[in-house]
């Protein structure tokens, strides 16, 4: 009896490790920063933004091209800088988007940014179903293409080069209210330079 309340004990023992470490991992991989929560976790300053920030559009799910249609808008974002992590929510190009499982969001913290609302989209012949977009200052472009490489992103006209980025002031955004942990006003994103081949109505 003795023996089976051991092995029981050290079964329990290794079942609890087990949850504590696969807990850890996956809050290891969440790529934003939950604000009710942000433990040691530290967002990435506004001065950092545009040389470690890549913005990706894709268009790959949406199966209608009815400019009359609207549609949820995805953007995943790639920080380069490891010392830090994003907020759940940002403006980008006129459009609040948040990754927190809310709204139109479908995974929180997976880096997949989508738009609060829907949105119609015209496209042109020249439309490329995934569009990257980056500062003059980015700084990562090594890492940049191995990411491309590693997604098989880069083999063929499956992605393209869309605008450039920059960092601008704006009014905090109607559903998130808040640039924690800034002060207001808000630091939003701004899309330039374009070459794409759709139009987002806002």
């Amino acid at each position: 009896m003795k023996k089976i309340s051991s092995i029981l004990g050290s079964i329990l023992v290794l079942c609890l490790f087990l949850i504590a470490h696969y807990s850890s991992a996956q809050n290891s991989d969440i790529t934003i920063i939950d604000p009710t929560n942000p433990g040691n976790a530290t967002p990435l300053p506004v001065e950092k933004m545009e040389e470690s920030l890549v913005f990706i559009h894709d268009f790959s799910e949406i199966s209608t091209r009815n400019s009359n249609d609207e549609h949820k808008i995805k953007v995943k974002i790639l920080n380069f800088d490891s010392d830090y992590k994003l907020l759940p929510a940002y403006r980008i190009d006129g459009i609040e988007y948040c990754d927190n499982g809310q709204y139109n969001d479908q995974v929180a913290g997976d880096g997949i940014f989508t738009s609060v609302t829907t949105h119609r989209i015209s496209f042109t012949k020249s439309y490329v179903s995934q569009t990257y977009y980056s500062s003059d200052a980015f700084k990562y472009s090594r890492d940049l293409s191995n990411y491309l490489d590693a997604n098989n992103s880069n083999k063929g006209p499956g992605i393209t080069f869309g605008c450039k980025v920059r960092t601008i002031t704006c009014p905090e955004t109607n559903f998130w209210n808040s640039c924690w942990p800034f002060s207001s006003p808000c630091t939003c994103f701004e899309f330039y330079d374009c070459q794409v081949g759709f139009k987002i109505e806002l």
